[in-house]
């Protein structure tokens, strides 16, 4: 379980992470918008994480975080890429592999790095 410890780590995994589930909603034919829902198996997958309870657990609260963002203000709902990597780092910080100040700091760098806004697909 190789957690990235720079940013510019983090970055490289974001974007193949982000590339990868791209290509699998092709595959799935599932809306784009959704792809956030790829990071809880994702992020298990990729650091080893077996229990089904906290990969459900992860499920419901992105889902739920996810849900409320767009309840708030739901022109944002095609930004998949900034939903698809803030879901991403916040796995980590519910399966307590990062806190939250560190995956602050991931988002901004990331955020500099690609543009998240960019609804391209």
């Amino acid at each position: 379980m190789n957690i990235p410890t720079k940013n510019k780590d983090w970055l490289r995994e974001i974007k193949e992470a982000l590339a990868s589930a791209e290509i699998r909603a092709v595959n799935d034919s599932i809306e784009i918008q959704f792809l956030y829902r790829y990071t809880p198996q994702m992020v298990a997958d990729k650091r080893g994480i077996t229990d089904t309870k906290t990969i459900d657990h992860i499920h419901k609260e992105v889902e739920k975080d996810i849900k409320q963002q767009w309840s708030l203000d739901d022109r944002f709902v095609g930004d998949y890429k900034f939903y698809f990597v803030s879901s991403y780092i916040f796995c980590h910080v519910l399966a307590e592999l990062i806190e939250d100040i560190p995956s602050d700091r991931v988002m901004d760098y990331v955020n500099k790095n690609i543009d998240l806004f960019d609804q391209s697909f």
